[in-house]
């Protein structure tokens, strides 16, 4: 019933608030949340890994590294 009711409202234009609060409880009871959040913390140590290895200099690496944070650093 949850994974057609998830189906049925993500990417719908006509989702209301209270259908988005229903989906982010099904996220964080499932461990959807948790599980994406820990590929992502998983994918960006990879990817500034990838940049170290590059051995870039200067202020493009820095903003290039600051980009890359900004990316992942959010709230839920």
């Amino acid at each position: 019933a949850e994974a057609a009711l998830v189906r049925g409202l993500v990417g719908s234009p006509e989702i209301t608030d209270d259908e988005i609060n229903d989906l982010r409880e099904i996220f964080v009871r499932t461990g959807a949340l948790a599980g994406v959040e820990k590929l992502v913390d998983e994918l960006a140590d990879e990817a500034f890994a990838a940049l170290d290895v590059l051995g870039l200099e200067g202020e493009g690496a820095t903003m290039l590294r600051a980009l890359g944070y900004a990316a992942i650093e959010r709230s839920a």
